[in-house]
């Protein structure tokens, strides 16, 4: 096994300890045995249990945001309307085909050990402000062509809960919605609280 091989398996392991037994409840010792490695050589890529955690996180913040901006760069093609759609589409669908992922990302989002907060926080405050940035952009062209009549601020944060609570649904409801099912919530949620709601 090659040396980025190994560093790969041994982020692996370690990726699936602290997903099903978290942070705290997963040792270097554990890590270490799950990995057939020796402490030595899981110090030779990382200087401790945290620095490989952080160094997982920071590898799934760039997965979302490469695979987002590669998906992204064609949504100028497509209406506003329908450009949140594919946002809130893909969203769905992310988080159908990378489970683990966002269970990971969830579970650090909703109980995140105090020597990591601080770090998780500012990851995760990226990744909102990338997501933000695009969602506000599209419902500024949505309220320049009539289509809404709402805060956008207010819109644009709504919009990407709505993302984030049917993502929820997804890796821990196992909701497995349809094409069909997806695009009816979406145009509903559109209607009822994008296009003209004054009380989000």
């Amino acid at each position: 096994m090659g040396v980025i091989d190994k560093k790969n398996f041994i982020e692996q392991v370690a990726f699936d300890l602290f997903l099903n037994q978290g942070y705290d409840g997963t040792s270097v010792r554990t890590i270490c045995k799950k990995a057939d490695i020796d402490p030595p050589t899981l110090y030779n890529f990382f200087d401790s249990k945290k620095g490989l955690f952080l160094a997982i996180f920071q590898k799934l913040q760039k997965q979302f945001m490469e695979e987002s901006e590669s998906y992204n760069a064609v949504l100028n093609v497509l209406p506003p309307e329908m450009q949140l759609y594919s946002i809130y589409s893909t969203g769905i669908n992310y988080a159908l085909t990378h489970t683990d992922e966002t269970k990971f990302y969830f579970r650090y989002l909703l109980f995140c050990p105090k020597d990591l907060i601080k770090e998780v926080q500012e990851i995760q405050k990226n990744i909102y402000e990338f997501k933000y940035k695009i969602v506000y952009g599209i419902l500024n062209e949505c309220a320049h062509a009539g289509l809404i009549d709402v805060d956008t601020e207010h819109a644009t944060a709504y919009f990407l809960s709505f993302i984030i609570n049917n993502c929820f649904n997804v890796v821990f409801e196992n909701w497995r919605p349809s094409k069909e099912e997806l695009l009816d919530l979406w145009k509903m949620f559109f209607k009822c609280r994008i296009k003209g709601k004054a009380d989000l």
